[in-house]
């Protein structure tokens, strides 16, 4: 197998968004979840060519791919976003009850999925 397309992900992102034949907090989850990855090992991978961070280590915390993209300057608003597409990821992935409402999700998985656009487009990828 090669690389990963982490691309791939924001097609599925896409997809989980578009499908109206999967439950509606199911897929809006699963999107927010697969956006928010597909942004962060995109950053992951983009840092560790330029040396900011270790390339030996395959887990990096999270918090040590956002701090790479600390003082670099337009790349800057990348620690932002990936701070609140976390935030968001976080709560899809491990809370039983959400904080926003349903409606307010489908919303929300639109603008975590342009967010990991934004990140592609801000470091040449796609």
């Amino acid at each position: 197998m090669g690389e990963f397309d982490w691309n791939k992900y924001i097609d599925l992102s896409q997809y989980l968004i578009d499908n109206l034949t999967l439950d509606d907090e199911l897929r809006y989850r699963s999107a927010i979840s697969r956006s928010y990855y597909a942004a962060f090992n995109k950053a992951k991978l983009f840092a560790q060519s330029k040396s900011w961070i270790s390339q030996n280590n395959t887990y990096l915390q999270h918090s040590e791919v956002r701090n790479a993209f600390t003082n670099r300057g337009q790349l800057t608003v990348i620690v932002e976003l990936l701070a609140r597409m976390e935030g968001r990821r976080n709560s899809c992935d491990y809370d039983t009850i959400l904080s926003f409402s349903k409606k307010s999700l489908r919303s929300i998985a639109l603008e975590v999925l342009f967010e990991a656009r934004q990140i592609f487009r801000m470091l040449g990828q796609n």
